[in-house]
């Protein structure tokens, strides 16, 4: 039996279906490469930020790991005891979970939809011994960490954006948001779509460095997406948050 719940859902998805009216042509999926879509596609990061002090990343630590390793120690968990993440341990996990390869100013280490790269990252500071306690936006272009407020968000954490008091003894927290008014320029209705798997993309792969770092994680879901948008200075419309990843030992 379909509830209404769930027909709101199914409503979301047919209505973001492919319909074959759009692929009857080359000429229709040529607007894909229309000038202004190019554009959009470089121009990449938020606005908004670029005055606020930056904190530059140093390069990932060198992972020795073998992958097979890795994928068996994959897992999430909820107990956490305050560890002080190294700056990095912060640094890698950046590179790996979305920032740009090396020697390479167009691909990401994440896939995204059409190379727009919509997935932003700002992190929730909790404790480390070389960042101080805030909230940051990171620009991947510029591989920095970006000030926006600084301050002790634990009780913040417990009592208002989580009301979960085990989150607020973790290292870090990782808010995975998506732009999604430059993707829906090319994708339209299906940009919500590919907005879920891009942010899918980059959980996996903080999951994987975790793994890769001995550090424990948990992509947490059951947060106040007001409390953290408001926070962080998104309208959770345009830019909206879809998923946080709580990290720590």
């Amino acid at each position: 039996m379909v509830t209404k719940e769930l027909y709101k859902n199914l409503e979301y998805h047919i209505s973001s279906r492919n319909i074959k009216a759009l692929f009857t042509g080359k000429t229709d999926h040529m607007k894909h490469y229309d000038n202004h879509i190019v554009e959009l596609q470089n121009s990449v990061g938020l606005k908004g930020y670029e005055s606020s002090k930056k904190i530059k990343l140093t390069n990932p630590i060198s992972l020795k790991i073998d992958f097979s390793s890795v994928m068996n120690r994959r897992k999430s968990e909820r107990n956490y005891s305050n560890y002080k993440i190294s700056f990095e341990e912060l640094s890698t996990l950046f590179y790996y979970a979305c920032g740009y390869k090396t020697n390479d100013v167009v691909r990401k280490n994440v896939p995204s939809s059409g190379g727009f790269n919509a997935t932003e990252v700002f992190a929730i500071v909790l404790s480390s011994y070389d960042v101080d306690k805030g909230l940051y936006y990171f620009d991947a272009k510029s591989n920095t960490l970006n000030e926006i407020i600084l301050g002790d968000f634990k009780e913040w954490i417990k009592y208002d954006a989580y009301y979960q008091k085990e989150w607020c003894e973790a290292s870090v927290i990782f808010v995975l948001a998506a732009n999604l008014t430059r993707l829906s320029q090319k994708y339209f209705a299906r940009a919500y779509r590919l907005c879920l798997l891009d942010v899918g993309h980059v959980a996996e792969n903080l999951y994987l460095t975790c793994a890769a770092l001995d550090l424990k994680v948990c992509e947490v879901l059951g947060y106040l997406e007001r409390e953290i948008e408001e926070a962080l200075g998104i309208d959770g419309i345009n830019v909206a948050s879809f998923s946080t990843i709580v990290i720590g030992k």
